[in-house]
Order: structure tokens, then sequence, then C-alpha cells
């Protein structure tokens, strides 16, 4: 999909957003404010056919896509992040272009940059003692598109071997993995990901 056709796109699906406000509007003047939703529907994530091509194009790669969070999620994630990577007592800054990483790559597309740095410095100050792991995992698991936990889980690995994992990390990154609701074997595989990726990137 060349650039001409991409815009064409966005001006279509950015048409049918307003549109669908305009109903709603005129919807809630209408039938009143106790029948309808609060707040009116919004299209979110890329125009259908951008975000095809863009599947195809990973398909070729032999990749998979980042399953798109949205801001909610993202805090809790980023809870998660800080937890396992403060566990030897500091952030460092591998971990912490580690997680600018996975912010940018889950994130809906287009994202600001501001956005991006806003959840960066919620992990660097992030306290682990208020969040409650079993919960912020139950929340997410709820909610997380099919295979982001195991996206999350890996990248939660990747973070620790950084710095070598160690069996403090290791326990931290399998417990939220079954607080997800993955089973043992996933956890390995996505253990097993993270490593490779990091010994790749060392060599």
């Amino acid at each position: 999909m060349d650039e001409k056709e991409r815009d064409k796109q966005y001006r279509l699906w950015h048409f049918l957003d307003l549109l669908g406000v305009i109903t709603w509007v005129m919807n809630r003047g209408i039938r009143g404010s106790a029948m309808v939703h609060k707040t009116p529907p919004r299209q979110t994530g890329e125009p259908p056919m951008v975000e095809l091509d863009r599947l195809v194009k990973l398909a070729a790669l032999g990749k998979a896509p980042d399953a798109v969070v949205d801001d909610e999620q993202m805090e809790q994630i980023v809870s998660l992040f800080h937890t396992v990577a403060f566990r030897d007592g500091s952030v460092s800054s591998e971990e912490t272009a580690a997680m600018k990483k996975f912010i940018e790559g889950h994130l809906p597309p287009g994202s600001p940059e501001i956005e991006v740095e806003h959840f960066l410095i919620a992990f660097k100050d992030h306290h682990s003692s208020d969040a409650n792991l079993k919960e912020t995992c139950h929340l997410l698991r709820t909610r997380l598109r099919p295979g982001a936990a195991e996206q999350i889980v890996e990248s939660l690995y990747r973070l620790a071997y950084f710095h070598g994992l160690d069996l403090e990390e290791r326990c931290e990154v399998e417990k939220i993995g079954e607080y997800f609701g993955l089973f043992s074997s996933e956890i390995r595989l996505a253990e097993s990901a993270a490593r490779r990726s990091v010994e790749k990137k060392g060599d």
C-alpha cells in the first residue's frame, strides 16, 4: 500500500468516526440521556485496510503482530515491568530501553511521543509496594487480546536476562505468568524466546 492509498484510508476512517459521533449526539438528543451510553463511541486503532496491509507484511516476514493495549492496560503492564526490573534495587538504562520498545510496540499506531514518555516516567517512578500483583494480572487477563499475555511474559523475561536471570526474578516472572493463566509450557517457551533474543543481541 503506497502513501496515497494510506492517506485515503485515513481520511475515510476519520470521516466515519465523525459520522458516528454526530449520529450518537443526534440519537442522544432524540431519545434522552437515560437510554444511551454516557460517552460517544469512537473508532480506535488503524483503518481496516491499513491494518490488513501491516499484517500481510508481518506474515511475509514470519512475525506475529504485537497486541495493542489501551492506556489503562499499559499502566498495569508498566507496574509489572517495574516489579521485575527493581528486583536488583534499581532500573538500568537497558531496562528502560526495553520498556520503551515495549510501549512503542504495543500502544496504538501513531501514539504521540509524549504518551510514550509518560509511561516511561511511570515505569521509573512506580513503587512496587503500591501494586497488588495478583489483582493486576487478573484485571489484565480479563481484557487482554489473545497472545498478549505471552508477549508480556516474554518481554519480562527479556528484561530480567539483561543482567543475568537470578532466582528471585525467575520466580517473579513465573508467578506473573501463572496469574495470567498460562501453562508452564507456555511460560518456558516465553523464557526460551527471551533468552535467545538477548543472546542474539550480545553476539
